[in-house]
């Protein structure tokens, strides 16, 4: 395609000047090491606007999904999923499950609503299986997924990690279903305030019961208020005791 103007802006006039026969070219150009971001943008826009792209460029979905796969770049991956959201194309279920580790939230979050919107149980295990991860981090995004898709599999599970050895898997936990609302776990939110061994969790946790102003959390923080006055006394008596010794004559 010899442009006399950029790529970019000679790609966005194919259709109105009506040289679609030009489509079948721009997967390739696509795929093309060199290619400049805003040329990848252009050809995607086009894309969008093609409802006869199978016919024009037989092999789009291929090269889409190979370009995901491959690539870092955050505004070519979430133009990729954008793509995928409006024709709810399905053949790019592989580049959406990718997309679960993105460590993008932006990318993680349309991902998910992509997966729910698409309804495609090739991904579903996929997800279910990062409940079991070993790294704590592939845990943490399986929970976040739970607030975009609605799915009892995945509500079910993510129970499980309540107790999770991570405690940044626990704190997540406690905001997660205190997003989803889930009030049958209020309990949950007063055993990590005063059990959890994580400082951080149970601040999460007390901060999440502060902000419930329900008549039942008043006799819990009076209770924890108690036990912050007792730990704050014993720890002015150790350092008034400290201070003596270090005044005493040798």
């Amino acid at each position: 395609m010899n442009f006399s103007k950029s790529q970019a802006s000679a790609i966005s006039e194919i259709r109105s000047k009506n040289r679609l026969d030009l489509v079948k070219e721009l997967p390739s150009i696509f795929q093309n090491e060199s290619v400049e971001e805003k040329v990848q943008i252009a050809i995607l826009k086009l894309f969008a606007e093609l409802d006869e792209l199978d016919i024009l460029a037989p092999n789009w979905v291929g090269v889409l999904d190979s370009v995901f796969q491959n690539t870092t770049n955050v505004t070519l991956r979430k133009e990729i999923l954008l793509l995928t959201e409006k024709k709810k194309e399905k053949r790019l279920i592989y580049s959406v499950i990718a997309a679960f580790n993105d460590p993008e939230t932006s990318i993680r979050a349309l991902a998910y609503r992509l997966m729910y919107l698409l309804k495609d149980d090739r991904a579903l295990p996929v997800l279910l299986d990062m409940s079991l991860s070993k790294d704590p981090l592939q845990r943490m995004y399986f929970l976040e997924s739970s607030l975009i898709i609605k799915d009892e599999r995945i509500q079910n599970q993510i129970h499980k990690l309540a107790n999770d050895e991570s405690s940044g898997v626990r704190k997540k936990y406690l905001i997660v279903i205190n997003r989803l609302g889930i009030t049958e776990k209020f309990s949950q939110f007063q055993k990590s305030a005063t059990g959890d061994p994580d400082d951080d969790v149970k601040i999460v946790a007390l901060e999440i019961l502060k902000n419930k102003k329900t008549a039942r959390t008043f006799p819990y923080f009076i209770r924890d208020l108690r036990i912050l006055i007792r730990i704050f006394a014993e720890f002015l008596w150790r350092l008034c005791c400290s201070f003596k010794t270090n005044k005493e004559p040798r």
